[in-house]
């Protein structure tokens, strides 16, 4: 395993982000969508902040920085990226893909397509005016991390404006081999019992499934389904027995409404060996009150 790259100079970083108009603001940072090959030290340091954290959790990819094929290049991915012009820092970041490439220049555009197989209804009904998403990461070195995923969130607010048309973002949550193998079970069981679409859009590609255990999944009761809240506090009370916590991405995005879709979850040899929940989440069917709060 290689040592984490040294940070790249915030000057360096300043720079280039001086010279792009930011998607909006948010309490003092500055959120933006930018393309790697444009702006090459942020790319950077977008791969050591990745690294540094995805590593910290038991992932990563054991280079330098965590960067692949698709940060850069024809096939490259956006980045969204909020930045704090006070500090001179990185706060937190995404990157995002839309899936009508796919639909017109095939699947090698999407990362989801290494793991996931697309079912019919998916590619026809959702993926021409789908976004996906990754790499979703707050920098722990950042003085205001704590405003990371709530600024995150406002960028995904601002895509949502940007793309009017968008039906969808999908992608995969990352689970970590280090929550073990109960924890795993009963976030796996919980998610694919209660949030699985009535047919699968996003089915683990042949010898990458993980199975959680059905009894799991069964001792977990229903809740009211159409309260996002109980969903949640249901997966609190079965992780903190435990003694762990609902991962923060997948909270966030079980916060969206009881009206997303979480399908079957990956083994990503590419990622630590890591385990990646396929989800959907329809824009239709975030409450119109959550999505005011990010799109204001």
């Amino acid at each position: 395993m290689k040592p984490i790259a040294q940070p790249i100079p915030a000057e360096a970083l300043a720079s280039e982000f001086n010279q792009i108009e930011p998607l909006k603001a948010f309490r003092g940072l500055e959120i933006y969508q930018l393309h790697g090959d444009e702006c090459p030290n942020i790319m950077l340091e977008i791969g050591r902040i990745r690294e540094l954290v995805f590593r910290q959790a038991g992932a990563g990819r054991g280079e330098e920085r965590d960067l692949d094929s698709l940060d850069t290049g024809a096939l490259g991915y956006l980045q969204l990226v909020v930045w704090d012009p006070v500090n001179l820092q990185i706060v937190a970041l995404y990157r995002f893909q839309k899936g009508e490439h796919a639909v017109e220049g095939g699947d090698a555009w999407l990362r989801t397509s290494t793991l996931f197989d697309y079912s019919d209804e998916f590619r026809s009904k959702w993926l021409p005016n789908a976004i996906e998403l990754g790499r979703s990461v707050v920098n722990p070195e950042a003085k205001k991390k704590t405003l990371g995923f709530f600024a995150v969130w406002q960028g995904l607010g601002a895509l949502i404006q940007a793309y009017p048309q968008m039906s969808c973002f999908f992608g995969n949550v990352t689970l970590y081999k280090t929550l073990g193998e109960d924890v795993l079970n009963t976030i796996v069981g919980y998610c694919e019992t209660w949030y699985a679409p009535t047919t699968p859009l996003l089915t683990a590609k042949s010898g990458l499934q993980f199975s959680s255990r059905s009894e799991v999944a069964k001792a977990v009761q229903q809740v009211d389904s159409e309260s996002s809240n109980q969903r949640i506090q249901r997966l609190k009370e079965a992780l903190d027995a435990l003694g762990e916590r609902v991962p923060p991405i997948l909270q966030s995005y079980m916060g969206l409404g009881a009206n997303i879709y979480m399908g079957q979850t990956a083994l990503d040899a590419d990622f630590g060996e890591a385990f990646e929940l396929g989800i959907v989440v329809p824009i239709k069917a975030i409450p119109a009150e959550v999505l005011e709060k990010f799109t204001r």
